[in-house]
């Protein structure tokens, strides 16, 4: 004998599932679209995007807002002159200095050896 309610749920069950892999693959797909590159080269949609990841914290979090910060930090050293080669890890003298005597450091005592290479 069918039972109905069975049906119902495992009917329920599936649409979502099939609901939920559709949402968590689609932010990966606008993130890949929409890259450092592309918001460089758009700055008016940079602007929009990070006023919306700004004002929703769950956006926010999301890698489309990381790629529009990325963008708007490489704009931003632009438009002061400085290189943006190591993404303003290391602007600051003191940071970069203190860095440099970490790196000297033998390997089994080295804090950062992982940013050395950055140097």
């Amino acid at each position: 004998m069918l039972n109905p309610f069975k049906d119902f749920i495992i009917t329920g069950l599936v649409v979502t599932g099939v609901v939920l892999a559709v949402q968590t693959c689609a932010p990966a797909a606008r993130s890949a679209e929409y890259d450092v590159a592309w918001f460089s080269a758009n700055p008016a949609a940079r602007r929009e995007m990070l006023q919306r990841c700004h004002n929703d914290v769950g956006l926010g979090r999301r890698a489309i807002c990381g790629n529009a910060e990325r963008a708007e930090t490489k704009a931003y050293q632009e438009r002061l002159g400085r290189p943006s080669s190591t993404d303003g890890m290391f602007e600051s003298p003191i940071v970069r200095d203190g860095l440099r005597r970490a790196c000297m450091e033998p390997a089994g005592r080295r804090l950062a050896g992982s940013q050395c290479s950055r140097l």
